[in-house]
């Protein structure tokens, strides 16, 4: 274990100097662990848990990393489900492993994203479904100012996470206008097709609640939370069903004179106004919530004016 910390210094300690022969050195030792245990995946979530230096829970998730792109395709189901299982049960058991530190919430993150590229829906279908569990919607979140009270920082830290996977999600796999082959744009079609059937509701609704709850984001600082959320909502809307969201559009528009949601609440605005939809019934709707009237009160020659909710008002 020291020869392995060692090495891991090596490679991601940015203090200590070494030659470039001591990192060749090293890597090829990193690589010679990471292929002895390709299908042992205990020894890297062990890992992280016995050392709390964060080289090398970096290093520990950087190896997965390379397992999921170079040997996990040809994996049976088996060996796959023993990987979601670990996943989750360091989320569930020993969460600030992954919350104590923001480079290793991302890689955390980004592990999901690409489970869900080799396995969803086929080998991984409740991959949501756990993401969603882990604030365990139904309940959790019928009072956000109570979980502020009683749960505090761990829940909102749970919060962020599943924001920030779902905002990976968007970029990584679903956004068209970044660079990705036929195969992925295929893949990308499958998972929303599989997200409709089975569980677009279920993340709609913990959205919705986030933006009924806009009281206890505000009382306790936490809006940026809030314009994440939002942030994953515009996305969505892009290709879900607008149904989902129409029950949203007095908040939205009211989140329009909150300076943290301006940008946001008018992106989500401006997505449902671009979806397709009768231009009369429409226009009628965004006239009844007062839209139109507020967009018109907006001066771009303010102080205080936000550049981007400007770009956005000229889009409506």
């Amino acid at each position: 274990m020291e020869e392995l910390k060692s090495v891991i210094s090596v490679l991601f300690n940015p203090i200590k100097f070494h030659t470039n022969e001591e990192k060749q050195q090293a890597e090829q030792y990193s690589n010679n662990i990471i292929q002895s245990h390709k299908t042992d995946y205990s020894f890297f979530f062990n890992l992280m848990e016995m050392c709390p230096d964060i080289y090398i829970q970096f290093w520990a998730l950087s190896a997965l990393e390379v397992i999921i792109k170079q040997h996990y395709p040809s994996y049976p189901i088996e060996l796959r489900k023993q990987l979601h299982d670990l996943y989750f049960l360091m989320l569930e058991k020993k969460p600030m492993i992954i919350f104590g530190n923001q480079l290793i919430e991302q890689k955390y993150s980004f592990l999901f994203i690409l489970l869900l590229k080799a396995d969803y829906p086929q080998y991984w279908p409740e991959a949501f479904d756990k993401l969603l569990t882990l604030l365990n919607i139904e309940i959790c979140l019928q009072d956000i100012n109570a979980k502020f009270k009683y749960i505090g920082n761990s829940f909102i830290t749970i919060i962020e996470f599943i924001l920030r996977v779902f905002l990976d999600f968007e970029r990584e796999i679903i956004d068209q206008y970044e660079a990705k082959t036929d195969a992925d744009c295929l893949k990308a079609k499958e998972i929303k097709e599989e997200m409709r059937k089975k569980v677009i509701n279920d993340i709609a609704v913990f959205l919705g609640q986030l933006v009924q709850n806009f009281g206890s984001f505000k009382e306790s600082n936490r809006l940026g939370i809030l314009g994440k959320g939002l942030e994953v909502m515009m996305q969505l809307i892009d290709w879900a069903n607008l149904d989902l969201f129409v029950g949203n559009l007095p908040a939205l528009v009211h989140f329009l004179g909150v300076n943290t949601l301006q940008t946001p609440s008018a992106k989500c605005l401006y997505s449902i106004i671009d979806k397709g939809m009768d231009a009369k019934k429409k226009l009628d709707m965004f006239d009844s919530l007062g839209l139109l009237h507020i967009l018109s009160q907006w001066n771009p020659s303010l102080p205080n004016s936000n550049e981007e909710f400007g770009q956005m008002v000229t889009l409506f």
